[in-house]
């Protein structure tokens, strides 16, 4: 959570929240209007909501992967609000004996985990558990994207909502990069400028440094 605050700053062009460099300087919950339909949320550190179920606390990051004992129910509840197997592009482990075989959340864990060669060491069977845990990773790290509506909200209000915000964090990174790339170019050109003059006034007297240490 580093630099949370300081990132609320940018996104909202206005200091709301206090920025220290100490970590851990947020104290309190609390909640910043972005917009009538957009709300941020500033917490002292990770806050494990009693209400959200456990899958969700994995896939937002809240709960370590590494602590997760099982997996499975986890990559079921992603694969039945997105196209997982599509993404992953694999094919059922069944397909030639049984082809009307129905997926399962071990099948796609059992699948992924042949694809990318996780093979378990003494037996050298497909690593299951290890596919599981691979594609739990991918959605914490955003590399598959899942995104869950808000209660009560259009489809064409929420879209509109998150494209004016990206749009705006947009145009706040490229303003960002500018600033910075004249910083740079300025700071090239001082230190041109300044090595032209050191060399020029080495070339004017080329003994100014002995006649310094005779004077000593």
């Amino acid at each position: 959570s580093s630099g949370i605050n300081a990132e609320y700053g940018g996104i909202l062009q206005d200091k709301k929240v206090s920025v220290s460099r100490t970590p851990g300087h947020t104290k309190h919950f609390q909640t910043i209007f972005y917009s009538s339909k957009i709300r941020l949320c500033d917490c002292p550190g990770l806050v494990f909501p009693t209400t959200a179920p456990k899958q969700l606390q994995v896939l937002s990051g809240m709960y370590p992967v590494a602590q997760v004992k099982e997996p499975y129910s986890i990559v079921g509840y992603i694969a039945e609000r997105i196209d997982l197997i599509s993404l992953l592009r694999i094919s059922h482990p069944n397909m030639e004996d049984m082809p009307d075989e129905p997926w399962s959340a071990w099948y796609i864990c059992f699948a992924w985990a042949e694809k990318n060669g996780y093979m378990t060491a003494r037996t050298a069977r497909a690593d299951v558990y290890r596919g599981a845990n691979s594609i739990l990773r991918l959605v914490v790290t955003g590399r598959i994207c899942v995104r869950f509506t808000p209660q009560n909200y259009q489809p064409d209000d929420l879209c509109g909502s998150y494209r004016d915000l990206l749009t705006e964090l947009l145009s706040f990174a490229k303003e960002e990069e500018k600033g910075d790339e004249e910083e740079e170019e300025e700071f090239s050109e001082s230190s041109e400028e300044n090595e032209k003059e050191g060399s020029s006034s080495a070339k004017g007297n080329m003994f100014s440094v002995l006649g310094d240490q005779d004077e000593m």
